[in-house]
């Protein structure tokens, strides 16, 4: 009697129903059907590696592209105004009897070494020049018959200083070409008096005054 009076206590059930979900999980986990270790695959396909930092490339310098663009457009625009106030300037021309009077100085200082044929071969080229340049003629490619020709022709007196002075050229340009073309040798005296007739006849001529010193 003491048997049956423990057997039908109230232990018996609960102990029955806290066993019954672990038999349960055990046929579960000992089911044939389901192949062995997919649980474990599954899970461990969900689970993602751990990878390191990603390094982003630096963002491109766009001030710095900003500002050499701001650079080019500024000096584009002083280019601009430059070029705008060198074309509104004045041109100013060399003074032709400046010209001729340094290019005489040199040929001056040269003499001794070029001799009297290259100075007056010199001086008539200077004189053709300064005249082409001051009064627009061209006498560079006439001799001097050529020259004097055309100057007693189509020149006036009352307009042109060419014509008062034309004497006074006449024997400087004629000496020149005693010296180049038929050999003439003039001696230092001669040689000096033509230059000083060379520098007289610019001075005299030119058309704007002499500078001040």
């Amino acid at each position: 009697m003491k048997y049956t009076g423990s057997f039908f206590s109230p232990t018996v059930p609960l102990l029955f129903l806290t066993s019954l979900p672990v038999d349960l999980l055990a046929n579960t986990a000992r089911d044939p059907s389901m192949p062995t270790g997919s649980s474990s695959v599954s899970e461990a396909a969900d689970i993602n590696d751990i990878y390191g930092p990603i390094v982003l490339p630096d963002p491109p310098p766009y001030f710095l592209y900003a500002m050499l663009l701001l650079a080019l457009i500024a000096a584009l625009i002083c280019y601009y105004f430059w070029r705008k106030r060198q074309q509104d300037r004045p041109l100013i021309l060399p003074d032709p009897a400046e010209l001729a009077l340094a290019s005489l100085q040199r040929a001056e200082l040269q003499l001794p070494k070029t001799g009297p044929l290259v100075f007056a071969s010199e001086a008539s080229q200077i004189l053709r020049s300064y005249i082409e340049q001051s009064y627009n003629i061209g006498m560079t490619r006439q001799t001097t018959t050529e020259f004097f020709s055309d100057l007693n022709r189509n020149i006036s007196i009352d307009k042109s200083p060419l014509a008062s002075h034309s004497e006074s050229l006449k024997q400087c340009l004629s000496l020149c070409d005693l010296v180049k073309f038929a050999r003439f040798l003039p001696d230092g005296s001669a040689v000096k008096a033509l230059a000083e007739n060379v520098r007289s006849f610019i001075e005299q001529t030119r058309k704007t005054p002499k500078k001040a010193v």
